[in-house]
Order: C-alpha cells, then sequence, then structure tokens
C-alpha cells in the first residue's frame, strides 16, 4: 500500500475512533516528534495536552481527536512512505504536501484557540506560592516535587527532561568574574529529552539565586541532604560505574527502589496540586515552568539568542561541541542579577567554619580521595570516573548551600521536616545561624565587606578615570589644534590687508602731490593779486592731503591697535572739491578678505553633534500614545511617529523590547501589535498601502447605528475573526 493510501486509511479510521483527544496514539507516535524528514522539532506542549478531555462535553463516542493525534497519524504515514521510498516501491510525492499541510495548520490553530495557551504563565509571586504550597506538605516527596519545579523553571526543562536524570549527570562548572560572592552553575547532562534522538550533548543549569525561599540550588541541596541524611539512604558506591550510574535523583518513593524514576502521573498531579494553591492556570502543567522560564527572561533583558540557548531550541553544532553550555545572561536574570554581569552578591554568603561544613556529607571527602588516588583507604580499587568527580565535588560545594539557605529557610518555614535533623541543633550551626541573622538584619554592611568591595570599585573608578581623561586630552589636543589654524590664516589675512592698504596710499599721494604740483605751476602765471585765494586753495589741498594720510592712519591704529595716536589739525581754509580714483595695485592677497566664520550657534550646534557621535547614544524615554482613537493615527503613530517623538518601528529596531519593559508599557504594545500586523498582512494581500487598509478598518469599526468600537474592542474582534473589512 501507497503512502497516500496508507494515509486515507488511518484517517477514516481516525474519524471513527471513539476514544478521546489523544487516546490511544497507535503506532508511529512515539516518534511523532519528528517531523517529515526526520528532524526533530520542538513541541511546545507536553503529552498531558493530548489526554485532557474536550471542553465541549462531547458525548461518548463521538468526541473528535485533538491536533497531535492526528499529527501522530500523519508521521506515522510519512515514515512508512519514505521506508518505501528507500525500497523503490513508492513513486508517490511526499503525503505531508498540499492538503495533509493545511490540515495540520488549521488543527494547530484550533488547538491553540481552545486552550489560549499563548495566556498560560505565571508571576514570580506565584512561583513563591507554589513552594510555600510544597514546603506545606512537608515530606521527602513533596521536597521531591518542589525541586522538580524549580528545576523546570530555571533550567528550562521538559518533564521528559527532567524525570530520567541520574546522579551521574548532575556536576557544577565555575563562573568566574561574575560579582563578589562566589558563583557557580549546577549542569544536568539532559540525555533521554524528546528532541535529543541523536544522542546529542545537552545540559540544563542554573546558579544561586538572590531570593532563598526560590533558589534551585539550595533546594537541590536540601533534598540531597534530606536523602542521605534523613530517609536513611546509603551514599552510592563510588567504586565502579555499574553500581551508582543508575541512581535516579528524583526516584519514585513507593517500593523504596533508588533506580525507578518518578513516573509522569507523578509529577503531573504534584504540579497540578501546587498550581491549584497558588492560583496559576495554565494547559500543559509540566510544561509550564519552561514556558514562564523563558518569558521571565525575556522580559528581564535576556537575548533571545541566550534564551534559545538556555532552552536548547535549536542549538548548533559550535553551542553543542564547543562552547561551556552556559546562558550566562539567562542565569543572571533567573537568579534577580543584571544580565550585564559583575553584579552578583548574596547576602547570606558569609564564610562558615570548616567544622561545622564537615558534618553535611561527611563520606564525601573520603570518596574525594579515594577517586582521585585510585583507592579506598582499606585498599579497594576504585573506578577513576569523571563523572563521580564531578557529583562528588559538587557535594563538597553545596555543603556550604545547605548551611546558608537553612539560615534563610528556618525563619521561612519553621516546622518544616528537613530541621528534624541534629545538624540544625549543633551548637555550631546555632552560633553561625544568629552571626547570619545579625548580618542580615543590620543596615550597613560590615566593614570587612567594604574593604572586599573597595578593590573592585577602585579598579572600575581608575578604568573610568583614564578613559575620560584620555578622551578628554584628545579632545584638547583637537581644540588647540584647530585655535592654531585659525590663527595662523587670520595672521595671514591681517598681512595682505595692510599690505593692500599701504599699496592704496602710497598710489594716492602720488596723485595728490602731481596735482599741486600742476596746480602751483599755473599759479605761478598769473598776477601776485590774484594769487591769494589760490595760493590758499593750494594751502588747502595740502591740507587735505594730509587729512587723507590722517585718515589712513587712524584706520590702520583702529583696525591693529598701538600706543600712539596720529591726529590731523582742522583746516581753515577752503578745499577745492576733488575726486580721486587712486589706481588699484594688483598685490598677492589684495583677494583674500577675512575667512568666513559661521556662527556661534551653529559652531555650538556642530560641536554638540560631534559629542553625540563620539558618547554612546542613549535610549530616548518613549511611551505609545494611549488617547490614540483611530485605526489611521495608530499606523501613523507606529510608520511615522507622532508629536515629534519616533515611530514605534523605529523604537522596535533600534532598541528591542528595552522601550517597553514596564508591564503597562508591554500589555498595550502587546493588544496594539495585534492590529498592526493585521494591516500589513492585509496591504499584502490586496497590493495596496496600508494607509488605505488603515482607513478600511476605521470603517469597519461603525456598525449600521453609525455607533464605534474601540481599538480594544477592534483587536478582540480581530483575533475572533468577527470584524469583516470590506475593500474599497
Amino acid at each position: 500500500m501507497d503512502g497516500n493510501r496508507e494515509l486515507k486509511c488511518l484517517f477514516t479510521f481516525a474519524e471513527a475512533d471513539p476514544v478521546g483527544q489523544g487516546g490511544d496514539k497507535g503506532p508511529g507516535v512515539a516518534s511523532a516528534a519528528e517531523d517529515g524528514n526526520g528532524d526533530p522539532t520542538d513541541d511546545d506542549e507536553d503529552d498531558e495536552e493530548d489526554g485532557e478531555a474536550d471542553s465541549g462535553g462531547a458525548a461518548q463516542g463521538k468526541k473528535t481527536i485533538g491536533w497531535s493525534t492526528v499529527k501522530g497519524y500523519v508521521t506515522a504515514v510519512t515514515d512508512l512512505w519514505q521506508q518505501q521510498q528507500l525500497r523503490g516501491v513508492n513513486s508517490d510525492p511526499n503525503p505531508r504536501q498540499g492538503a495533509v499541510g493545511q490540515l495540520l495548520a488549521v488543527e494547530q490553530l484550533k488547538e491553540n484557540e481552545r486552550k489560549r495557551t499563548h495566556m498560560d504563565g505565571y508571576s514570580r509571586e506565584q512561583m513563591r506560592a507554589a513552594v510555600d504550597h510544597f514546603i506545606t506538605r512537608n515530606s521527602d516527596a513533596s521536597l521531591r516535587d518542589c525541586v522538580c519545579f524549580l528545576l523546570s523553571h530555571f533550567a528550562l526543562l521538559r518533564g521528559d527532561d527532567l524525570r530520567p536524570i541520574e546522579l551521574a549527570d548532575i556536576h557544577h562548572l565555575e563562573m568566574r568574574n561574575e560579582g563578589l560572592s562566589d558563583c557557580f552553575a549546577i549542569m544536568l547532562l539532559l540525555r533521554h529529552g524528546k528532541t535529543n534522538k541523536h544522542g546529542r550533548v545537552e545540559f540544563g543549569s542554573f546558579i544561586r539565586n538572590k531570593d532563598a525561599n526560590i533558589c534551585p540550588v539550595g533546594f537541590l541541596a536540601m533534598y540531597l541532604f534530606s536523602r542521605f541524611h534523613i530517609t536513611g539512604l546509603p551514599a552510592p558506591d563510588f567504586t565502579s560505574s555499574d553500581r551508582w550510574y543508575p541512581l535516579k535523583l528524583f526516584r519514585a518513593t513507593k517500593g523504596g527502589s533508588t533506580t525507578k524514576a518518578i513516573i509522569y502521573n507523578t509529577q503531573l498531579d504534584a504540579i497540578d496540586d501546587a498550581f491549584k494553591a497558588a492560583g496559576i492556570v495554565g494547559s500543559a502543567k509540566t510544561h509550564l515552568a519552561r514556558r514562564s522560564g523563558a518569558q521571565m527572561a525575556e522580559l528581564g533583558g535576556a537575548e533571545e539568542g541566550q534564551v534559545r540557548r538556555a532552552g536548547r531550541w535549536n542549538s548548533k553544532v559550535m553551542e553543542s561541541c564547543y562552547l561551556s553550555a552556559i546562558p550566562r545572561e539567562v542565569l543572571r536574570v533567573h537568579a534577580g542579577f543584571s544580565r550585564e554581569g559583575g553584579s552578583y552578591f548574596l547576602t547570606r554568603d558569609v564564610d562558615v567554619r570548616e567544622e561545622l561544613l564537615k558534618k553535611v556529607f561527611p563520606w564525601a571527602d573520603d570518596w574525594d580521595s579515594a577517586i582521585s588516588s585510585g583507592k579506598t583507604a582499606n585498599g579497594t580499587r576504585v573506578e577513576v570516573n569523571i563523572a563521580a568527580r564531578g557529583f562528588i565535588r559538587l557535594l563538597l560545594r553545596l555543603r556550604k548551600v545547605i548551611v546558608q539557605d537553612a539560615v534563610v529557610l528556618r525563619k521561612s518555614f519553621p516546622k518544616w521536616f528537613v530541621w528534624s535533623h541534629s545538624l540544625f541543633s549543633d551548637p555550631l550551626f546555632l552560633q553561625y545561624e544568629r552571626d547570619l541573622l545579625a548580618s542580615l538584619d543590620s543596615p550597613a554592611p560590615s566593614d570587612d565587606r567594604i574593604a572586599q568591595v573597595l578593590p573592585l570599585l577602585a579598579e572600575q573608578i581608575a578604568s573610568s578615570t583614564a578613559a575620560m581623561q584620555q578622551a578628554m586630552a584628545a579632545g584638547f589636543v583637537a581644540v588647540g589644534a584647530q585655535v592654531a589654524s585659525f590663527s595662523q590664516q587670520q595672521n595671514l589675512v591681517f598681512a595682505e590687508q595692510r599690505k593692500y592698504h599701504d599699496t592704496q596710499m602710497q598710489a594716492l599721494h602720488q596723485h595728490v602731490n602731481a596735482l599741486s604740483g600742476m596746480f602751483m605751476g599755473a599759479l605761478s602765471a598769473l598776477s601776485p593779486a590774484s594769487t591769494s585765494t589760490p595760493r590758499a586753495a593750494a594751502h588747502g589741498l595740502t591740507s587735505s592731503s594730509a587729512a587723507v594720510e590722517a585718515t589712513h592712519l587712524s584706520s590702520s591704529d583702529t583696525a591693529h591697535p598701538s600706543s600712539h595716536s596720529i591726529t590731523s589739525p582742522a583746516p581753515h581754509s577752503t578745499i577745492l572739491p576733488i575726486t580721486l580714483q587712486p589706481q588699484r595695485t594688483a598685490s598677492p592677497g589684495a583677494h583674500m578678505g577675512p575667512p568666513a566664520v559661521p556662527p556661534v550657534g551653529a559652531i555650538g550646534r556642530a560641536a554638540g553633534d560631534e559629542d553625540v557621535e563620539r558618547g554612546q547614544e542613549q535610549m530616548p524615554a518613549f511611551e505609545q500614545d494611549r488617547n490614540i482613537a483611530s485605526v489611521g493615527q495608530l499606523w501613523a503613530e507606529w510608520e511615522y511617529g507622532m508629536g515629534g517623538r519616533p515611530s514605534v518601528a523605529e523604537m522596535d529596531s533600534r532598541w528591542g523590547n528595552k522601550w517597553r519593559t514596564k508591564d503597562t508599557h508591554r500589555k498595550h504594545y502587546a493588544r496594539r501589535i495585534n492590529i498592526i500586523t493585521k494591516i500589513k498582512s492585509l496591504a499584502t494581500e490586496r497590493h495596496t498601502s496600508c494607509e488605505v487598509i488603515a482607513q478600511q478598518l476605521d470603517s469597519a469599526r461603525t456598525d449600521e447605528k453609525g455607533k464605534q468600537i474601540s481599538l480594544f474592542q477592534l483587536n478582540e474582534q480581530l483575533k475572533t475573526g468577527a470584524v469583516v473589512i470590506t475593500a474599497a
């Protein structure tokens, strides 16, 4: 039977199948995590979604199958088609093409609409309430379930990743230069996840949290302490791998077996009870922690690539084989610190006396020495095993975590069963508890912590000061060079101007002297009686020449001030009106004038622009206008900006989600982005502009009575398809 005929038969069987959604998945569903090409996919839903009852309450025997079941059948038929293709007995095209692919897409949309999975999630306060519920149950099993929940959240784990973890899969890795407090990451080796079908090495990781009440490292340490100190389970035998490799971290309590992990229903029931107590509503119970962990990391400022790496979504070869597998930004944000690093500091991280530490896992030191040397103290041979060494040294690191976090947790949960152990009534612990509580209650840090912090602060201040001084020195050198260049140009201009003026005055004197000689020669032929007035005129001409020279010298002195000044006496005789046009003498600098100097305001603006280019650009304060009442205005704000502010698209392009970190801004943006997306899709579909689509949406908001719905109501109707948008 070819693949397409097999697909038709299976769908016929699926339609007649009386089971509920995802009842008996039948053959082939085990490989439903792979697509038609054999590549693993990452479905963001757990198996319990397929097992949930239909909310419509259909009658028995008439229930419809869900999307996951349909996908399972399609995957089974696709696998059969691939096998037949390899044997050369089927020449039909891939059965996923055409109507089958459209069917899967439609069924997935129906499933998402029915379950509203985009609304799944919880807050940090609800997370604390869930942890409180686990602690209130006051048992080793509830502590195990609490650790399951916290590891799912902070390591972004699926239930299939979490339940099979063994003790040999746990170790730790140092994280240096994270801050004042000692920082290390717990590493979980994941080998059994549903997307890890090809044996890739994948890890989940997390660090100590600022809040001890939800710290995954602290509760994991308490769980191991309860396992080996309270429940009475013996320490693992590390002499050979086969003696301790099968030991499960999350062991089943029934039967007392340490090699049998908890089953899916056990985890689901525990998570379901905790979510009900905390008021958390979600469709995929065991998967919700993974979803919320990714959401909180993104809202905390972690980059998308870091979140993808933390959740092992589509990891590449470089990340799998060469990098440390630690998404530092996500770990910092999850722990309550800045994603940039350097600020990791735990107020409860106070040194513990070695005598007190040795009371926790007292056998760990002997096993550490035995694994390093290859034999125990009595000479028994021990296998030198990397996993055993990693687990033992993790226990040694968790000693201090147990003592430190116990002080805070005893204050929050005074009746917890863990405190029944003799360690927490030991005088050494009680003295440490008093000292740490006094330190935590003190409003000001102690002098020794200040002394530890000061070198780091001094180093940062010194580097910042050196960078600032270097930038200022470079700026001063540039300004000095510009001033020197401008002064040199001005001196050249003044010299050329002085030379030009001197040449002009010399030509003027020559003309005046020539005219005076000609006038005196003409007077010599006249009678003495008639020469009085002309002589006076000649005298006036001479005085006029002197006045011109005095005026020139005065103007020169004004341009170039000196310690002396020249004044000319006022003439007492009549001056002949002579119009002089001196010959212009060419000079090398005659064509040059003073350089064009921009206005002071322009210089200030240019300098300011240069400072902006040199300095680090800062994100402007921005908030979407909540008074916008039409789709046209909403599109104008998105594409072009309003009121002199940048557009929303520009803010998204340049700053990502940093400008909308507040909860109100994020919710308002989420409501409006649906309308923007609808405008773009309709514009592409109808081959028109987005402005035209915005006008059509505004028209669609008006009912027959002329009443308009709000943008919020429009957004809700667009989700359900209730709005009919007619083309203009």
